[in-house]
């Protein structure tokens, strides 16, 4: 008959009542765990999707949006240019496809304005083997066309997609998701795996993820027709958007933001003086000397806060906003804040 030493027996008794504990919190669900197994120290472990089942959500960047968007802030920049002194005063300049048209008044003034758009495109002093950002041209109509250069577009997509990435895993790890796994999937995707979840959840989880979250701080332009615009179609460098602080009235604003969300160096949920959800947010340098530039230049008008192509509060500007931060207030949740 084989004898053991009691620390033997002891040990091994040991090792499995620990692994039963340990083993234990997955058998049951997180009320019962919650009623007969708050004073265990031990968290259930996170089955992968093989074992646990859940969600497997592939995103994409749209390269035609990220486009888009870009083009827009071209179009703020040849606006830029274009106004240097000596001014050169233009018909229109509108995104137009993939490219930015831009149609001259006095066609003498072609020359000096390309030459001041292909200086924007220009990479800066020092860089190495890096092309121009834009390939200018002319149109068989007399028109400038600006586009992306392909290395160009090529690192926007990468650099999008990294920052996508980023606002996945934060948005995922806000939610109280267990352990998200967030990885890149080619050249535009993100892949998002998350164990356990309930249609319920996972739909709750599709709308958070793919929220963009677009914001931008653009004039209003008191005297235009709103009858002459379609909600969200670009025209003479305006669009007309729904605004939400106004019960959805359509209010028509110019294209050019005064400053992007790029210009942000943070943003978190906050609540006004009534304890209303509200965001917080400060610039940075570039950004808050543009907005202290543009609102000293507008006080008494307004200028429309902007968030995916709905204008959440139109203030204002009762005097030049220099300190470089600020508060936002308008119709929404504390989440929709917080996202």
């Amino acid at each position: 008959m084989l004898r053991f030493p009691l620390w033997k027996v002891l040990l091994i008794v040991g090792t499995v009542l620990v692994g039963t504990l340990a083993c234990l919190p997955n058998l049951l669900n997180e009320q019962q765990r919650a009623q007969y197994l708050s004073w265990l120290p031990v968290k259930p472990l996170n089955l992968g999707l093989d074992l646990k089942g859940g969600a497997s959500i592939l995103l994409e960047v749209d390269p035609v949006e990220l486009r888009q968007n870009e083009l827009r802030n071209v179009n703020r920049g040849v606006g830029e240019k274009l106004r240097e002194t000596p001014l050169i005063p233009v018909i229109s300049r509108n995104p137009e496809g993939d490219a930015v048209v831009i149609k001259l008044r006095n066609a003498a003034d072609k020359a000096q304005a390309l030459e001041r758009l292909k200086s924007l495109g220009k990479p800066p002093a020092g860089a190495i083997g890096v092309q121009d950002y834009y390939v200018v041209s002319e149109r068989a109509d007399g028109a400038i066309e600006m586009r992306f250069s392909e290395s160009h577009f090529d690192k926007l997509q990468v650099d999008a997609l990294s920052s996508s990435i980023e606002a996945v895993r934060r948005r995922a790890d806000n939610s109280g998701l267990v352990e998200p796994n967030i990885q890149k999937q080619g050249d535009s995707r993100i892949l998002v795996e998350v164990p356990g979840l309930n249609p319920d959840e996972m739909e709750t989880l599709i709308d958070t993820l793919t929220q963009t979250g677009v914001l931008t701080f653009n004039m209003v332009d008191p005297a235009a027709n709103i009858a002459d615009y379609q909600p969200t179609v670009p025209r003479n460098n305006r669009v007309a958007l729904p605004d939400d602080s106004m019960n959805g009235a359509i209010e028509v604003i110019y294209l050019d933001s005064i400053i992007q969300g790029v210009d942000l160096s943070g943003a978190r949920q906050d609540f006004d003086e009534t304890g209303r959800a509200s965001i917080s947010f400060s610039l940075h340098p570039a950004g808050a000397k543009r907005f202290g530039d543009e609102t000293r230049k507008n006080v008494g008008q307004r200028f429309a806060i902007v968030l995916d192509n709905r204008i959440v509060s139109a203030p204002v500007i009762q005097s030049p906003i220099t300190g470089g931060s600020g508060r936002i207030t308008g119709s929404f949740t504390i989440e929709e804040a917080e996202q």
